[in-house]
């Protein structure tokens, strides 16, 4: 996980109208982002007692920022709602295969 790299956003969802927690990590690390994805979940859950929905694993550089280097949280929201959207079965942040 790179520096000032993450950002944890909630949302009301639309489907089931329950909040959900999605956190974004940006990480050099591309082998498995997956195993990344679910043990920074856990490192969550043990550090602050909290399930996020989903860890999403971006390339350095990926987050939204602002002129002054802070982290976008709504444009990375809204990215990452629109990806989902569009590609159902991919996340963002992953390939395809």
């Amino acid at each position: 996980m790179t520096a000032g790299g993450a950002a944890a956003v909630s949302y009301l969802s639309s489907k089931d109208k329950s909040e959900r927690l999605i956190v974004f990590i940006e990480s050099e690390q591309n082998r498995d982002r997956r195993a990344l994805g679910a043990a920074c979940g856990r490192e969550i859950l043990a550090a602050i007692g909290l399930v996020a929905d989903e860890v999403v694993v971006l390339a350095p550089g990926d987050l939204p920022r602002t002129s002054s280097g802070k982290i976008r949280r709504q444009a990375a929201l809204e990215r990452y709602l629109t990806a989902m959207s569009a590609m159902s079965a991919t996340p963002l942040g992953e390939e395809r295969p």
